[in-house]
């Protein structure tokens, strides 16, 4: 943060607990996130599933339930009811677009918001932006980021 002057951080996470723990670990920064959004409720039915049913793996079948296996996906959790589509299309906009006009970026290179809010912020701002993959180097799809080597060549998932 320094070598850059950072001083203040979007964190944009469906993981709650992670803005505290950011907080605690580095105090001399300012952390900040959308407050209008529960996003304890995205980690809550996220693993929900995965507690009832151990193990249970993304094998197409979906129990009575309503446990699949990809319950991860925010699709199906929709489909479910477990929070509106309006509410959390709004949210994941206003990541993008706060995200896009970040000085740097720190993300999983592997989902697909955070390449697209990369790439906003590169075109937005004409230049090339900072940046820390926290799951593997830039890849232009995820399907594409398994296995990749020091030459650039890599697995197909």
């Amino acid at each position: 943060s320094s070598k850059y002057k950072i001083r203040r951080v979007l964190v944009a996470t469906d993981s709650p607990g992670v803005l505290e723990e950011l907080q605690a670990r580095e105090p001399s920064l300012d952390f900040i996130s959308i407050p209008d959004f529960d996003r304890s409720r995205l980690e809550e039915s996220m693993w929900e599933c995965a507690r009832k049913h151990p193990g249970k793996g993304d094998d197409g079948v979906t129990l009575e339930d309503g446990c699949s296996g990809n319950d991860a996906w925010l699709e199906h959790r929709l489909a479910k009811g477990q929070f509106g589509g309006k509410e959390l299309a709004e949210a994941t906009l206003r990541d993008l677009l706060l995200m896009s006009l970040a000085d740097a970026f720190v993300g999983h290179f592997s989902s697909n918001l955070s390449r697209l809010a990369y790439i906003l912020a590169v075109l937005q701002q004409q230049r090339m932006l900072p940046f820390w993959s926290l799951d593997g180097p830039w890849c232009y799809h995820w399907r594409m980021c398994c296995g990749v080597r020091e030459d650039g060549t890599s697995s197909v998932c």
